[in-house]
């Protein structure tokens, strides 16, 4: 290693002290902050740093992660006795914090980026890792419109679930957000929300994690802030914010098959999943439709052995004659978003022609879905 000079020694020394960070906060407040970044950390990935929080004290607490494709803040009311930063194992530190007891936390850094951690009569030391290591984007937070997050996360419900898996199709690997709707496609479904309040100038796509993320960490929020940011989407509410990197590409048009005509059978939510939830008892992956007139013949059986599913299932209202298949997950998956007291809207077309399911309680939801042949 290079020798230094003296001087230059005494510097970092000087400086090591007056950055060496001490704070005081409450248990509670601790676990709450790292359950909500350890959601965000990376704990497999091949850089250490990703696996560790950023632990920023200055006025209040700031705790960051990120595994480069989100980047999470979540502050927290903390007493700062000597401000500083330092990163922690995230996983770590939560294990300890959680079997800690109901008392004030200090955390006081020590040398060679080593924290003390005191609480009641415990003294525990990890190895951290200093601020510098930990990427940050760069990112102007000035929010450019407010969404209700209870409708907006409840439209990132209605709509993850159909996102596709398929890594060569990245565009189909997300979310889409735009003007007043958010959907989510496979390419043989289609699942839309209609939010309002929604103003995207343009519509951008959000990974499968970032979204399942949001729902996670703000789920129990009132009102959400969002930012376009050069390639990101940026949520955030009083004490968290959670940058999203977009996924570059089209999102399919989807319009053409918003618009299904056919055969609309009201049905009841309850007994409709109740119906597919034994055909995927008996193991099938798929399900035949037998329209006769206000009576439907649900038959299904398992492609692994001998088992074998036949019930008729009575319309509300509305006749068909016809026959039809679907898959049965894909079927099953959007009544799970549904009471039990609710009722379906099933329109059915032809064989080969996408067909519609939507919920009589809840106009703004539309899930589209394509048969198969049996």
């Amino acid at each position: 290693k290079t020798p230094i000079s003296p001087m230059t020694f005494i510097k970092q020394l000087i400086k090591k002290e007056v950055n060496t960070m001490r704070i005081k906060v409450k248990r509670e407040s601790l676990k709450k902050v790292l359950d909500s970044a350890v959601e965000v950390a990376e704990s497999k990935n091949t850089l250490p740093v990703l696996q560790h929080v950023l632990f920023s004290a200055n006025g209040t607490l700031m705790v960051s992660a990120t595994d480069l494709e989100l980047s999470f803040t979540h502050t927290t009311p903390a007493e700062i006795e000597k401000p500083g930063s330092i990163c922690l194992p995230a996983r770590k530190l939560l294990q300890i914090v959680k079997e800690l007891p109901e008392e004030d936390v200090v955390l006081e850094e020590e040398k060679n980026s080593r924290i003390k951690i005191l609480c009641g009569r415990g003294e525990f030391h990890l190895l951290g890792l200093p601020e510098e290591d930990f990427p940050q984007p760069q990112l102007e937070v000035k929010p450019q419109g407010q969404v209700n997050s209870k409708d907006f996360i409840q439209a990132l419900r209605l709509t993850v679930f159909a996102v596709s898996d398929d890594e060569y199709r990245r565009n189909l690997n997300g979310v889409y957000i735009g003007k007043g709707e958010i959907a989510g496609t496979d390419g043989h479904r289609l699942s839309r929300v209609i939010v309002h309040e929604l103003t995207l100038p343009e519509g951008v796509i959000i990974p499968k994690k970032g979204a399942v993320s949001l729902i996670k960490l703000f789920d129990d929020e009132k009102e959400l802030l969002w930012t376009r940011d050069k390639n990101h989407l940026i949520i955030s509410s009083k004490e968290k914010t959670l940058a999203v990197r977009l996924i570059e590409g089209e999102f399919p048009n989807y319009s053409s098959v918003t618009n299904i005509s056919g055969t609309t059978l009201y049905l009841s939510l309850s007994s409709l999943k109740k119906e597919l939830e034994l055909a995927r008892a008996v193991g099938s992956q798929w399900i035949k439709i037998v329209g006769r007139g206000k009576e439907l013949e649900i038959l299904a059986s398992s492609r692994m052995d001998d088992s074998q599913m036949q019930s008729t299932l009575t319309t509300l209202e509305g006749s068909w004659e016809g026959e039809i298949g679907f898959d049965t997950r894909y079927l099953l998956e959007p009544l799970r978003f549904g009471k039990e007291d609710w009722t379906v809207e099933f329109t059915l077309s032809f064989k080969d022609e996408p067909c519609q399911l939507k919920f009589t309680e809840d106009p703004y939801f539309q899930y589209v879905v394509m048969p198969m042949r049996i």
